[in-house]
C-alpha cells in the first residue's frame, strides 16, 4: 500500500497553542471555522513531499512542497487516503499536471461570502480543491460520491477534512 494522507491545517488548535493567525486564516475561518489550509502528502515512494496550492512562501500557484510538519498534533489534521501504487502514481501524475496552475483568490472569496455573487475561476485552483482532484484521480469513487452527495470539487477546507475522514475512514 502506498497511502497519502491529506493533511487539514487545524488554525483554531495552533491559536490555542499560541500561533498567531494570519490576516488570510482569519479571512477563511469567517466560513470555515476551524481548517484554513488543506495539503495532500504522498508517501515514502515519492519523499513525503506534499502538494497543494497556497499563496505562501510567494507560490501563488499549485506547487509541491518538502513540509517537516513541525508541531503535527497542534496543527495538522490527518485523513489517511490509502491507495495502492497505480493509485497513488496517478494521484501524483495528476499532481504534475496541475503544479504552476495559478492560485484561486477570487475563487476563494466565493466561500467567504454566504452570497452567490463571486465564482470559483475555472482553471485556477485554491488548496482544498487542489487536494480533492489529486485525490480523486486515485480514487474516483470518491468524485462520484461527492457528486452524488451534491457536493462539488471546490470544497472549503472544513469540508474537505470531514467529507474525506467520513469517506476514508470505512476505506482504510
Amino acid at each position: 500500500m502506498a497511502n497519502i494522507i491529506q493533511k487539514s491545517y487545524n488554525a483554531r488548535r495552533a491559536e490555542m497553542f499560541g500561533k498567531k493567525l494570519t490576516a488570510i486564516d482569519k479571512l477563511i475561518m469567517l466560513r470555515s471555522p476551524i481548517w484554513t489550509h488543506t495539503e495532500v502528502q504522498f508517501s515514502q515512494r515519492y519523499g513525503g513531499v506534499s502538494f497543494s496550492a497556497t499563496m505562501q512562501d510567494n507560490a501563488n500557484c499549485c506547487r509541491f512542497k518538502q513540509i517537516e510538519y513541525t508541531h503535527q498534533a497542534e496543527r495538522w489534521d490527518d485523513v489517511i487516503i490509502p491507495m495502492n501504487d497505480e493509485q497513488e502514481d496517478m494521484a501524483y501524475a495528476k499532481a504534475k499536471e496541475l503544479e504552476g496552475t495559478p492560485y484561486d483568490l477570487v475563487g476563494l472569496l466565493s466561500h467567504v461570502t454566504p452570497l452567490d455573487i463571486i465564482h470559483p475561476h475555472k482553471v485556477n485552483k485554491w488548496c482544498t480543491e487542489t487536494v480533492t482532484i489529486v485525490i480523486g484521480a486515485g480514487w474516483y469513487a470518491y468524485i462520484s460520491w461527492l457528486q452524488e452527495h451534491g457536493f462539488p470539487v471546490e470544497l472549503r477546507p472544513d469540508e474537505g477534512q470531514l467529507l474525506a475522514g467520513y469517506y476514508f475512514r470505512a476505506k482504510s
